[in-house]
C-alpha cells in the first residue's frame, strides 16, 4: 500500500504507513502521542471578554486545574481585538511550547468573536494565528481551543434547531481541536475541570483528551439539555 502524506499546519509533513487506526489502550510507548509526559506541558491562555463575577470564579478553577497539570497559566481580561491578536502573536512564537490551550469566554463566537470595548475579531483570523504556517514553533503540536459562548443558542439532541446559525469555528489545519459550549451555565467548565483533574497527569490514565471531552459532553447534556460542539483535526492522541 502506498504511503499517505498528511499536511500538518501547512508547515510539516508526516509520512504515515498503512496502519492509520489508533487504539488508546493506555499502554502507549509515545509513538501515537503528540508528546511524551514531561514536566512543562505548555501554555494555557484564558481570554476573558466578560470579566464578571461568574467568569472570575471560572478562571480560578481553570488556573488551579492547569497549574496542577504543569501548564503555564495566563488570564487576560478585557482585551480588545488588536490586543488579542498581539498577545497571541507573541505567545505562539515561543519555541518551548509543546501544546497550547486557549480558552475564550465571550458573548459571540460565530463568524466573529466579541472582544472588549465593543470590538470584534473574525473567527478565522484568531484560529489561523495558532497554525504552523503563522507559528513554526507550534507546527505539529496540538492546539486546543475551548470556548464558552454566553448566549441563548443551543445545539439540541435529535432534531436540531433550525434557527441556529451554521458553526463557523471549524479547523482547516491539522493538529487543532475546537470545543464550544453555547450557554451561560457554569456547569460546562466546572465539569471540564473536574474530569481533567481526575483523568489527567496519571500514569494509569487510559483516557485521552477527546475521551475526556466526550465525558464532559455527556454530563453537560444531561444537566443542561445543551450539547457542546467538538471539531477535531488531530492525528494523534492528546494525553495530558
Amino acid at each position: 500500500m502506498n504511503e499517505t502524506i498528511i499536511q500538518v499546519d501547512s508547515a510539516v509533513n508526516f509520512n504515515l504507513g498503512p496502519h492509520l487506526d489508533t487504539v488508546d489502550d493506555g499502554n502507549d510507548d509515545g509513538k501515537d502521542l503528540y508528546y511524551p509526559r514531561i514536566n512543562n506541558r505548555g501554555e494555557c491562555i484564558v481570554l476573558d471578554y466578560l470579566d464578571n463575577a461568574q467568569t472570575q470564579r471560572t478562571v480560578k478553577q481553570l488556573e488551579s486545574t492547569f497549574k496542577r497539570l504543569n501548564y503555564h497559566f495566563q488570564h487576560h481580561p478585557n482585551l480588545n481585538n488588536k490586543q488579542t491578536l498581539k498577545l497571541l502573536d507573541a505567545q505562539v512564537g515561543q519555541s518551548a511550547i509543546d501544546s497550547c490551550f486557549l480558552f475564550i469566554l465571550t458573548t459571540s463566537c460565530r463568524e466573529v468573536i466579541s472582544c472588549a470595548n465593543q470590538t470584534r475579531i473574525k473567527s478565522d483570523l484568531l484560529i489561523d494565528s495558532l497554525n504552523g504556517k503563522n507559528s513554526k514553533s507550534l507546527a505539529g503540536k496540538p492546539k486546543i481551543v475551548i470556548i464558552q459562548e454566553f448566549n441563548q443558542h443551543r445545539l439540541i439532541c435529535d432534531g436540531g434547531n433550525d434557527r441556529l446559525p451554521k458553526p463557523c469555528l471549524i479547523p482547516t489545519y491539522a493538529d487543532m481541536l475546537i470545543y464550544t459550549f453555547r450557554g451561560g451555565s457554569p456547569i460546562f467548565l466546572q465539569t471540564l475541570c473536574s474530569i481533567m483533574r481526575q483523568h489527567s497527569n496519571n500514569n494509569n490514565n487510559k483516557f485521552d483528551l477527546v475521551k475526556q471531552l466526550t465525558m464532559v459532553t455527556n454530563v453537560v447534556h444531561e444537566r443542561t439539555g445543551t450539547i457542546p460542539e467538538m471539531f477535531s483535526t488531530t492525528i494523534k492522541l492528546i494525553r495530558i
